[in-house]
């Protein structure tokens, strides 16, 4: 499996119109780096939004299949891909590239709730009409123009990350219009709900330790068990649960989609051998590893 760090983001999507900024990328995707990307799963290190301009594409999203067309908005959080067809020679479209640290400093707490992240994971295709389109792609160009035709200074740091805001609270309301529709309440994070976000984000970005509890718990300055607490009151889940479900969910897509070898696997997502990772794995998907491998897609 291909992981992209937030730094490799250039080698991956570059042209000569990249922009870049601490924690922040504007990026050309072409048809090159789609068929790149095509050759493998891979997993992106940042949140992205990707407008289409021109072709499409059939990616692979937690074992779904989506078509992504000119006009469409992919929403991209750090999670497993695969893009398993590529239409046309003459894809194109524009990518903002944001880590986390960039988010967490400047708009999660204004941004961010828990319905809104779990809709984007459930529906990460927004098919957005002309006059949304136009809105988004020109937020885009006029960050581009600020990065390209300014001297690097305060102010136009200052700018760049405002115009990173501004689309942000555009597609923001785009869903909330959404989801309100479909009758889900959106609210602002308060602070318990800021910790399970980062929890979850946590989650999806370190496979390796996605089985120690302590580990999230440390990282958020948490005991284990207020951590534990928080989560299961929040969401309705326990945090071990929610990290039984990533595991298994790493792991279904590598059996599936890559040609790592079951014990490659087994050390990929951090387990202490072949055996344990096989129990772990039947326990919760009634199938050995190399069963669900052989037959289970068939």
């Amino acid at each position: 499996m291909l992981n992209i760090s937030f730094r490799d983001l250039f080698s991956y999507f570059g042209t000569a119109k990249n922009v870049r900024q601490d924690g922040c990328v504007l990026a050309d995707i072409n048809e090159t780096a789609i068929l790149k990307l095509a050759e493998q799963p891979f997993r992106i290190d940042a949140y992205c939004l990707i407008l289409c301009i021109e072709g499409e594409c059939i990616v692979n999203i937690r074992e779904k299949e989506h078509q992504i067309t000119s006009g469409d908005l992919f929403l991209v959080i750090p999670t497993m891909y695969r893009i398993t067809m590529c239409h046309n020679h003459t894809f194109s479209a524009k990518g903002l590239f944001l880590c986390t640290s960039y988010l967490n400093q400047y708009m999660l707490p204004v941004l961010c709730s828990n319905s809104l992240f779990t809709h984007i994971m459930q529906h990460p295709i927004y098919k957005m009409g002309a006059e949304q389109y136009i809105q988004v792609s020109s937020i885009m160009q006029n960050i581009h123009w600020m990065a390209c035709n300014s001297e690097h200074s305060r102010f136009n740091d200052e700018a760049i990350r405002n115009g990173v805001a501004m689309l942000l609270y555009v597609i923001g309301d785009y869903l909330q219009r959404i989801m309100s529709i479909q009758g889900t309440k959106i609210s602002m994070l308060n602070r318990r709900e800021e910790y399970c976000f980062r929890f979850i984000d946590l989650l999806i970005k370190c496979p390796k330790a996605s089985l120690r509890i302590n580990y999230y718990a440390e990282q958020l300055c948490l005991t284990t068990k207020y951590l534990s607490a928080l989560i299961l009151e929040t969401t309705g889940k326990t945090a071990k649960n929610w990290i039984d479900d990533f595991v298994i969910f790493e792991a279904r897509f590598l059996l599936h989609y890559s040609d790592m070898s079951i014990q490659q696997i087994a050390f990929e997502l951090d387990f202490p051998n072949q055996s344990f990772f096989g129990k772990f794995f039947k326990k919760h998907t009634g199938y050995s590893p190399r069963n669900f491998r052989l037959h289970y897609y068939k």
